[in-house]
């Protein structure tokens, strides 16, 4: 079975590599050994700092997420840009806030990275409503928060820290109606949070960002309602409870990828679509590529849900202008084994927000930012043989910097077809 994995991945990588450039194959391959080495040695030496899977990782212990909806006000109007009587602008109110990750440093200061953003873009159009152009504003912040209990589950808490405000072009006609921006600001904010139990939170606060007269950006406030995940630390019988299923989740996991176009991006669009929006597409496109990842598991529950840690290298081409380029990414991986059977154990598996660095931020004649930028992946596989030693796995990607920058028009990768061997 291994010779079979070996033999079909060389089929496919050595196939795939012809078409780049030999210099550009040279210096790849020179740099994915290197990285693999380095990750795979990283992945021992953290396993062996690590009490158990089962136990949250001392970096995630009391650390939080939380996800919320809500009103968002920025008084967006025709006064605040040099347009004319024939263009009207429309305001979604309707925003999302999202803690990317929070961390409880005392019962009383925590710190957080947050995304704020509408669910619709501003979109400004002709007082018939055709053409149109929207301009993308979202707001990423990194804030302290000081938190004041009162009586039973409800405490009040305040916050305060960097904020970065990024705003599209918006054009009609060939006329800027509307210029980029990209500054950072000052971002407050207060709530209230009810306890419901030792892993969730009911959440209600609002955010304020004071106006910037420079890129003629009017002030934002934020209110949203949602819902809080805690990862305090398990107890000694919780921890105990799972170890029994240590022999269910790979330690160490080594993939080897390649990708193709010759299928089409049929299943990138049908999940980034507005039939099922849980995906992400891009305007420039990979027509083939490789990828090597590393992934080790860092926790795990009883049967389902498991949290990898990884590191990867890929060397993409675009379709049309042929643009070769490289990506190094570091990111988290959420797996949830779907199906257990003797032959084999079949998952589903989603990532988001690897940071990632990238060789070119011109792709196909789209700018997609700076060099830095953010990786995300979402696939199914399966894990077969006797230990379960083999892996197979198909899915998709994509690249985008979230509208950190004003550039920001991504990339698809299609289907991406990976053969690995789990370490235990």
């Amino acid at each position: 079975m291994l010779g079979f994995i070996c033999y079909f991945v060389s089929k496919i990588f050595f196939k795939n590599l012809r078409t780049f450039p030999k210099e550009d194959t040279v210096k790849i391959g020179l740099k994915l050994a290197a990285l693999l080495a380095i990750v795979f040695s990283l992945g021992r030496i953290g396993y062996a700092v690590q009490e158990s899977r089962t136990q949250y990782p001392w970096w995630l212990k009391n650390s939080y997420i939380d996800f919320g909806v809500g009103y968002q006000h920025y008084p967006v109007s025709l006064g605040h840009f040099n347009t004319d009587s024939r263009i009207s602008v429309r305001v979604p109110p309707l925003s999302v806030r999202l803690t990317l990750l929070g961390h409880n440093f005392s019962k009383s200061f925590s710190a957080q990275i947050m995304y704020l953003r509408p669910v619709k873009w501003v979109v400004y159009h002709e007082i018939d409503g055709i053409p149109s152009a929207r301009s993308p504003t979202n707001i990423a912040g990194l804030t302290g928060r000081w938190t004041t209990p009162l009586q039973g589950p409800v405490s009040l808490y305040w916050e305060g820290g960097l904020g970065v405000v990024t705003r599209n072009r918006a054009s009609l006609y060939g006329r800027n109606l509307v210029e980029e921006a990209n500054y950072p600001t000052v971002l407050t904010g207060l709530g209230a949070k009810y306890r419901l139990n030792r892993v969730w939170d009911i959440q209600l606060g609002g955010v304020y960002l004071p106006p910037k007269k420079k890129f003629h950006q009017p002030s934002t406030m934020a209110v949203s309602l949602g819902a809080v995940f805690n990862m305090r630390p398990l107890s000694a019988d919780q921890v105990k409870e799972r170890m029994v299923a240590d022999r269910l989740f790979p330690k160490h996991l080594l993939q080897f990828g390649a990708a193709t176009n010759r299928f089409g991006t049929g299943v990138n669009r049908f999940v980034s679509g507005k039939t099922m929006p849980i995906f992400w597409g891009g305007l420039a496109e990979v027509e083939k590529g490789y990828a090597a990842r590393y992934q080790q598991n860092v926790f795990h529950g009883k049967k389902i849900f498991a949290l990898d840690l990884g590191l990867s290298a890929g060397q993409w081409r675009s379709i049309g202008q042929k643009t070769s380029f490289v990506t190094f990414s570091a990111f988290p991986q959420f797996r949830f084994v779907l199906l257990r059977s003797k032959p084999a154990d079949f998952y589903f598996s989603y990532s988001l927000a690897g940071p990632t660095y990238i060789t070119k931020s011109e792709i196909n004649g789209h700018q997609t930012g700076k060099r830095f930028t953010f990786q995300d992946l979402m696939g199914a596989g399966l894990y077969a043989g006797r230990q379960k030693e083999f892996n197979f796995e198909v899915g998709i990607g994509h690249y985008s910097n979230g509208n950190l920058f004003p550039r920001n028009a991504g990339i698809k990768i299609p289907l991406t077809f990976s053969a690995g061997y789990v370490f235990w």
